[in-house]
């Protein structure tokens, strides 16, 4: 029978068989099993006969939820006459939770929207981002909401006054890294009377147990108004989603395994338990709780203008001195491989020389030409339009630096102060090439003055890769733009093309290597 709900449950008794059969969880405290609201969930158990007095109520209340969260007849409201259409409508979504998340897709103003949303909701507010974003994020505050933000930063005892100064206050919005997050909270940071948290870039949660992720969980709790925003809520498998479900709902997700085997299931693995894919009998009920917790456009369908991206691969040869390095890091990878002891670290290490080959030798200081860096000056000089060259290797691009004219660089080891200075040049086209670290260049920044990205080589992560590439997508529709294209170079042969071949199938290469390392010589082609 049914017992009843709480905010986040249902609560019914029954037999271990059918409790296991709607993957629900026993309760001591209730001697009850209970299963998550959900409306498939709740329909599910009344197929099982029970008296459904208990949540009449409930399920009315979700099925007008459900109504309202498919959005299929809402009547856009003007919340700001700056945002488009689609951006109204969000914000009304989101200002109508205290808890939800923007999942739209990279480029589609997931910044105005949440920041217009929580306007009314704002007294004190604390903005969460990756550190390469806190000066991109004081200037969006600004411009959206006409307030000064305090950017948290410098030495450990001037965060201190910084974070004194704002609780001060009756009001105030602070923008930290996850870094200093993870350093201050609890000791010079120890907020109370948050009124708004956005976590931005929110798909770090994925790693839910680091102490980054606990002090992003730990403060999302203090506060009454959470919105998350990420364009890639899910970047290795669907399960990715928990730790951004335990920040918008940590009662209701309290257990990693008790989601996982609701939701997907495991087996034993030769790495220990492994995830499996999204049960077919719970797709349904998986994917209505991620819609009515977010919201999730695609450019294709909100900016149909956007031009038409042209994707081609280039495949350069080997030079004689290259191809001897090459071979040589081989037969120290394949024994690796095919030895009794078998070291992932050791493997991916192995993996980055031989990348680190492909582009450039003189990245592990041998001898050698690069047919890319070679291949590079001469598209430079021979097209007009503005150039990205991206790559994992900080090194390469410092190199390349010193032998292409008209460029500036955007990497990791730059202060946002220099990375946003050359981003500027760049978007004014007072120079006609960035040479752009993937990950540095791959997050919040507007390159749409780009008509060509150049790949020397591609991040591990596809995620990081599709981030990059989404940089140069054009946002305005009141501005021309020409053609672009999106340019990988390759070496014949190589390891490359096998690393290439996953990304496109969207494998994490990292994932990967620790999960098939037996197979990963015949994977990747080489050997």
């Amino acid at each position: 029978m049914i017992l009843g709900h709480d905010t986040d449950f249902v609560y019914f008794r029954d037999s271990y068989r059918v409790a296991t059969k709607h993957g629900a969880t026993y309760v001591k405290s209730k001697d009850a099993y209970k299963i998550p609201i959900t409306l498939e969930g709740v329909h599910a158990l009344l197929e099982e006969g029970y008296d459904s007095k208990p949540i009449d109520k409930l399920q009315q209340s979700l099925l007008d939820y459900r109504f309202w969260s498919t959005r299929t007849k809402v009547t856009p409201t003007v919340v700001d006459t700056r945002l488009r259409g689609y951006q109204n409508i969000d914000a009304e979504f989101l200002k109508a939770r205290n808890r939800a998340a923007v999942f739209n897709e990279q480029r589609t103003g997931k910044t105005p929207t949440t920041l217009i949303a929580a306007r009314d909701k704002l007294g004190t507010g604390v903005i969460v981002c990756p550190a390469g974003l806190k000066l991109n994020w004081k200037r969006e505050i600004k411009t959206w909401l006409g307030k000064d933000a305090v950017v948290i930063k410098g030495t450990p005892t001037k965060r201190k006054r910084l974070y004194e100064a704002i609780s001060q206050g009756s009001d105030g919005i602070i923008i930290v890294s996850y870094e200093t997050l993870r350093a201050d909270l609890g000791t010079r940071f120890t907020p109370k009377d948050i009124d708004v948290l956005i976590v931005d870039e929110v798909h770090r949660l994925r790693n839910f147990k680091t102490k980054q992720s606990k002090a992003v969980l730990t403060l999302g709790h203090l506060c009454e108004t959470v919105y998350a925003l990420t364009g890639t809520p899910a970047v290795n498998h669907p399960s990715d989603v928990y730790g951004i479900l335990k920040l918008l709902r940590p009662n209701k997700f309290r257990s990693y395994w008790q989601f996982v085997e609701r939701y997907f299931g495991t087996m034993d693995g030769h790495f220990g338990k492994q995830i499996l894919d999204l049960r077919k009998d719970r797709s349904t009920e998986f994917t209505y709780m991620l819609f009515d917790l977010s919201v999730n456009r695609k450019r294709k369908d909100i900016m149909k203008w956007i031009p038409k991206v042209t994707k081609r691969t280039i495949e350069l040869d080997f030079n004689s001195k290259q191809h001897k390095h090459y071979k040589r890091v081989i037969k120290d990878l394949v024994y690796g491989l095919e030895g009794k002891e078998k070291s992932v670290p050791n493997a991916l290490a192995q993996l980055t020389r031989l990348r680190q080959i492909c582009v450039d030798p003189a990245l592990l200081e041998l001898d050698g030409e690069s047919p890319k860096v070679e291949f590079i000056k001469e598209f430079i000089n021979d097209n007009t339009g503005s150039i990205i060259i991206f790559s994992s290797f900080t090194s390469f691009l410092n190199n390349l630096a010193d032998v292409v004219d008209d460029a500036v660089l955007l990497t990791g080891q730059q202060t946002q102060a220099e990375k946003q200075h050359n981003i500027d040049r760049f978007q004014r086209k007072e120079v006609r090439v960035l040479l752009a670290n993937i990950k540095a260049g791959g997050v919040g920044f507007t390159l749409d003055r780009a008509d060509t990205i150049i790949f020397a080589d591609r991040s591990y992560n596809p995620v990081d890769n599709e981030q990059a590439a989404d940089r140069f997508i054009p946002t305005r529709k009141d501005i021309e733009y020409g053609a672009k294209q999106i340019i990988d170079l390759t070496i014949a042969g190589s390891i490359e093309e096998g690393i290439n071949k996953l990304l496109k199938e969207k494998q994490n290469i990292i994932s990967y290597v620790n999960t098939y390392i037996d197979n990963l010589g015949v994977k990747l082609g080489i050997l």
